[in-house]
């Protein structure tokens, strides 16, 4: 019968910790969490692109745009790029065609899509995640 007093006893501190802990924290007003939503733009059919970041280099007459490509289960044809640009698979699958060369794609694979080329990018998968970056050579 001791036993038991001594017991509760050393529990005792440990759960008043906790009732105060968590009074506390009921008591305090907290502000809402906001998380930037992202913005996607419609780039062709099946396919979206993230807000744009640009930067220029002080070094060469090139601007770079650097966004992320997302798409579904599909194929996006006749892909607009305006310029030469550096592309990463960073999730999923994908299997582009580039002036008619099939490639099959897969996580962290770079490639090259030279200006003025046809691009078709095709997922077999679920959600294909693409970076790329733009490279817009001359004054501009």
């Amino acid at each position: 019968m001791v036993w038991k007093p001594l017991y509760a006893l050393t529990r005792a501190p440990a759960l008043f910790a906790v009732v105060l802990v968590v009074s506390a924290a009921h008591g305090q007003s907290q502000a809402p969490i906001t998380r930037a939503v992202p913005s996607f733009e419609a780039i062709t059919k099946g396919l979206v692109g993230s807000r744009v970041f640009e930067t220029r280099l002080v070094t060469a007459a090139v601007r770079l745009e650097v966004r992320d490509l997302v798409m579904g289960p599909g194929i996006a044809r006749d892909i607009p790029l305006g310029a030469r640009v550096l592309m990463e698979l960073r999730g999923g699958a994908a299997v582009t065609t580039i002036d008619g060369t099939k490639q099959e794609r897969r996580p962290g694979d770079f490639w090259e899509v030279p200006k003025g080329s046809v691009l078709t990018i095709e997922n077999p998968g679920d959600v294909a995640v693409i970076r790329a970056i733009y490279l817009y050579e001359g004054p501009q």
